[in-house]
């Protein structure tokens, strides 16, 4: 994929609902979500890690958006949602090694083939997962983030690829590697030298090439894999601060106040005792 510059996103656990009506330039762009999306009109052909591919109309598909991707073609008018999930939040689903591995080399997969009734059912659940989400209080965001991690699950496991896997030369393969690693092992001591040793690079250009697939430092990524795994005990829990500090993988309670509070901007305890007063309300 060397050539075109791609716009790095930020999008967060977030939900879009698109109008298109002309065939505007839609560039290159990546982002660390997994997208799970449904047309509901018009036709769309994306090009995603150097392979294409064209969703059939009313089937939920998605894709891990990591990999650099854009619109190539449109059958006007389009009218599309888009839910995009934190991939943090993906891998801690615990889904089936195959199924993340086929899913971080660049896969698109889709639902197979539904009844007329399913298909009109999915166009209200993406329709009230919008409005939910953009109208809905911390509660209601709370059952979309629960049956979007559902409907991830039955669409990854009851699934039928729409793209050829990438091969493994591609620097997004062995990208996916590294993170296939990192979900497995982050809670144990990590060091970059360890992955590069993993993938047969050199530690330099394991960064280079985290960085340039991710948005993020590979030791950034870990510490969000880390935090997101504190965040689950904190909440689930009544470990002390300390006890969750090092079952998430972090090698200091100060360490862990600091990642803490630089990712959520508030810290453990104040996380926790918000929970507490969210579960009374």
């Amino acid at each position: 994929m060397a050539g075109p510059s791609f716009q790095q996103l930020n999008l967060g656990f977030a939900s879009y609902y698109g109008d298109w009506q002309t065939n505007q330039h839609r560039p290159f762009h990546q982002h660390n979500e997994v997208e799970l999306d449904l047309i509901l009109a018009g036709r769309v052909t994306y090009e995603l890690g150097g392979k294409s591919f064209s969703p059939i109309r009313r089937r939920a598909y998605c894709f891990w958006s990591a990999v650099p991707h854009r619109v190539v073609r449109l059958t006007l008018p389009v009218r599309i949602y888009s839910i995009s999930v934190p991939t943090p939040w993906v891998l801690q689903y615990h889904l089936p090694s195959p199924i993340l591995a086929r899913l971080f080399h660049g896969e698109c997969f889709s639902e197979p083939t539904n009844s007329a009734d399913e298909l009109m059912a999915d166009s209200f659940t993406f329709c009230r997962w919008h409005k939910m989400m953009h109208g809905g209080s911390v509660e209601s965001r709370r059952i979309v983030m629960l049956e979007v991690e559902a409907r991830i699950r039955r669409l990854l496991l009851d699934n039928q690829i729409l793209t050829a896997r990438l091969e493994s030369p591609h620097p997004t393969a062995k990208v996916a590697q590294m993170i296939q690693y990192l979900t497995e092992h982050y809670t144990e001591p990590l060091h970059v030298a360890q992955v590069a040793a993993l993938v047969g690079l050199s530690p330099k250009y394991v960064i280079t090439q985290f960085r340039k697939t991710c948005g993020v430092s590979l030791m950034d990524y870990l510490n969000q894999l880390r935090v997101y795994h504190a965040q689950r005990l904190l909440a689930t829990t009544e470990k002390k601060i300390m006890d969750v500090a090092y079952a998430s993988g972090f090698g200091s309670v100060s360490q862990f106040h600091a990642i803490f509070k630089r990712n959520l901007k508030i810290s453990p305890q104040q996380f926790r005792q918000q929970l507490q007063l969210h579960q009374r309300d």
